[in-house]
């Protein structure tokens, strides 16, 4: 748990400087195995600084209306490019992930339709990942300004999509809100958010660890539906430990049992 924003470390989501700086040394000293992951993840559309937008709009809709996959496009590419910049440290991909992040950050206003909180959970994801990269080691300064209550990045994260999340949801439904929540807290620096999303991910029996995952069969509360939602629950769990795991906190070992 986090007594104060001091306490927060940054970068640190799914990626510390440390590891930034591991994964950009081996690729500049054609290691293995970042030698031929980067080949194909610098090949990638999404990793291109040319990367055409498919956005931003003022309001997604998952549903009906839908409009959500120019989001999650955008966001996806926000998020290689920022990596690309950390290896390449080539300007027009600082100037792709950025150009992304305060488009969508200065003009998105509402998120409605049917599951917002699991296109919160994935795709705000990854928009979170992406800032923190680029605003901890990229020096970007967010378009808006960046307190809360104004406009700007941090103000959606804020006011429109830690709202989506913070009703946590059941099992794997759950654990993406919960994994999201730790991503904004952090690039938040709001000790209050952090610490509810970990508390959740330890003790919510719904949609907690062991909401998603029996403690003596490890089997998964998502078996009976299908395994895409299986591995959903899964992967997302892993997700949020990582996030911790970058705060110091080891949850891969919470209860010797991960």
């Amino acid at each position: 748990m986090k007594t104060r924003v001091g306490d927060f470390i940054h970068p640190g989501l799914w990626h510390t400087h440390d590891d930034l700086e591991r994964i950009r040394n081996g690729v500049l000293n054609d290691e293995e195995p970042w030698k031929s992951a980067y080949a194909k993840f610098s090949a990638n559309s999404y990793s291109q600084a040319n990367y055409t937008m498919k956005g931003p709009y003022s309001v997604l809709c998952r549903g009906p209306c839908s409009n959500y996959t120019s989001f999650s496009q955008d966001v996806r590419a926000a998020y290689q490019n920022s990596l690309m910049w950390y290896i390449t440290k080539d300007q027009g991909h600082w100037d792709r992930a950025t150009t992304i992040l305060d488009a969508w950050g200065s003009n998105l206003t509402n998120i409605i339709g049917t599951d917002t909180s699991l296109l919160v959970g994935l795709e705000g994801d990854l928009f979170a990942n992406a800032g923190e990269i680029m605003r901890w080691e990229g020096n970007w300064t967010e378009k808006g300004a960046a307190a809360i209550g104004t406009s700007g990045f941090s103000n959606q994260l804020y006011w429109l999509f830690a709202r989506q999340s913070i009703i946590i949801g059941q099992a794997n439904y759950g654990m993406v809100s919960i994994k999201a929540l730790l991503s904004f807290g952090v690039y938040l620096d709001d000790v209050q958010m952090y610490n509810y999303a970990l508390y959740a991910w330890q003790n919510d029996l719904c949609a907690g660890i062991y909401g998603n995952l029996d403690p003596t069969t490890g089997q998964s509360a998502e078996t009976g539906r299908d395994q895409q939602h299986t591995q959903g629950g899964l992967g997302w769990t892993a997700e949020a430990a990582r996030v911790a795991q970058s705060q110091g906190t080891d949850l891969y070992s919470f209860d010797n049992n991960m």
